[in-house]
């Protein structure tokens, strides 16, 4: 393992960083330069120091993470949850495992409930204008039910695909708010903040 003094340590960590917003680059390069100022008056060298701190590509992944786990926090959509579950993988194996796979799945599930939803609007909306263009179009056939009672669960129909496809609507944003904490949770159990 190369040494790394501190001008290095920090050029290295800028370097890895610099695709963070600047108020974040900055405030944590004050941090680690901050951990220098107390390690050398407690009389360590500053290669020491820059060992302790591990290396600056694992922090940068670590403090990539975290970014973009934020703005998936206070700007919620499918891309930035995808962004900040793709750097929170990169963090480890085990994530890439055992966590991909989950997600993958309920998202995957997620979807087809929309996709769902939207057939059963359109099934409805179909049901609601068959007993209009019925009479005019040989091809389409009622099989001998009442035009109104079609009409009547055509409206039916598409109320309940509105309402499943706003119910699948509350469910995902619960879904990613759920994937959020799980996120800064993970983040942390890498970090050893948590134990």
């Amino acid at each position: 393992m190369i040494c790394l003094n501190k001008k290095q340590f920090l050029k290295e960590l800028r370097e890895e960083l610099k695709q963070l917003p600047k108020e974040d680059l900055d405030s944590i390069m004050e941090d680690f330069v901050e951990h220098f100022k107390i390690g050398l008056s407690k009389g360590r060298n500053e290669e020491e120091i820059a060992e302790s701190l591990g290396t600056p590509n694992t922090i940068a992944k670590h403090a990539k993470a975290y970014s973009l786990v934020r703005r998936a926090e206070d700007k919620t959509s499918v891309i930035n949850i995808f962004r900040a579950i793709y750097a929170t993988i990169a963090l480890g194996f085990f994530n890439l495992i055992f966590v991909l796979g989950v997600l993958l799945g309920i998202s995957f599930l997620l979807f087809g409930f929309f996709l769902a939803s939207g057939a059963i609007v359109f099934a409805g909306i179909a049901s609601i204008v068959s007993p209009f263009i019925a009479p005019y179009i040989e091809s389409i056939s009622l099989g001998g039910i009442n035009p109104i009672a079609i009409f009547f669960f055509g409206i039916g129909l598409t109320a309940f695909g509105l309402l499943s496809f706003i119910g699948t609507g509350y469910i995902s944003r619960w879904f990613f708010n759920i994937i959020i904490k799980y996120l800064k949770m993970n983040i942390k159990i890498i970090t050893g903040e948590i134990k």
